[in-house]
């Protein structure tokens, strides 16, 4: 599972939307998990480098296969910045 690289690299991470007029920045802690339907409503496989965000990150859309975070792509990095990687968000 490459996705799951991701958060070996410290148990804090730093998460950068990309594509957003202010490039929002999130602190928190990172996690693996196993992916599949999505609330986007893809199907991804572990292979994926993939991201879920907190509710209050992914908004209240009437359909959340619509959301307009759906797609979008985040820079995760290590707290130092010495390591990073794009994730696709899709749940």
């Amino acid at each position: 599972m490459n996705y799951v690289l991701l958060f070996y690299f410290t148990a804090s991470a730093i998460l950068v939307l990309m594509n957003r007029p202010a490039k929002a920045m999130y602190h928190g802690d990172g996690t693996c998990y196993d992916v599949g339907l999505g609330a986007c409503g893809k199907h991804n496989r572990d292979s994926e480098l993939v991201a879920a965000v907190a509710v209050s990150v992914y908004g209240n859309s009437a359909n959340p296969n619509n959301a307009p975070i759906c797609g979008k792509h985040a820079c995760v990095q290590t707290r130092d910045g010495r390591r990073q990687v794009t994730v696709k968000i899709v749940d």
